[in-house]
C-alpha cells in the first residue's frame, strides 16, 4: 500500500523494485545479587521498500529500538518486573 503517491488515496500495485531489510541487535543481561536481574537491548533497523516514487524508508517500522528491564526476586519466590521500552 502506498499512502504517499496521492494523498488522500491509498494505491495498491506491486512493487518492481528491491525492498530489503538489515537489522542489528545488542543485548546485555546480568545478574547483579542472587535476587535482581538486568537486561538491556538496543535494535537498529534499516527496511527501505521500493515504491513508484522511489526507495523509501518502511512506514511505522522503527529504526531504533531500545529495551530495559530489571527484575527482583523475593525469598517467598514472587517476582517483580520493571520493563522499559
Amino acid at each position: 500500500m502506498d499512502y504517499d503517491a496521492t494523498p488522500p488515496a491509498v494505491i495498491f500495485y506491486n512493487l518492481a523494485g528491491k525492498s530489503y531489510a538489515d537489522n542489528i541487535q545488542l543485548t546485555l543481561s546480568s545478574q547483579l545479587h542472587d535476587r535482581v536481574e538486568v537486561r538491556m537491548a538496543y535494535r537498529f533497523s534499516d527496511v527501505q521498500v521500493d515504491y513508484q516514487g522511489g526507495r523509501l524508508q518502511q512506514p511505522y517500522t522503527p529504526r531504533h529500538r531500545a529495551f530495559a528491564n530489571v527484575r527482583y526476586e523475593d525469598d517467598a519466590g514472587w517476582a517483580l518486573n520493571y520493563t522499559l521500552n
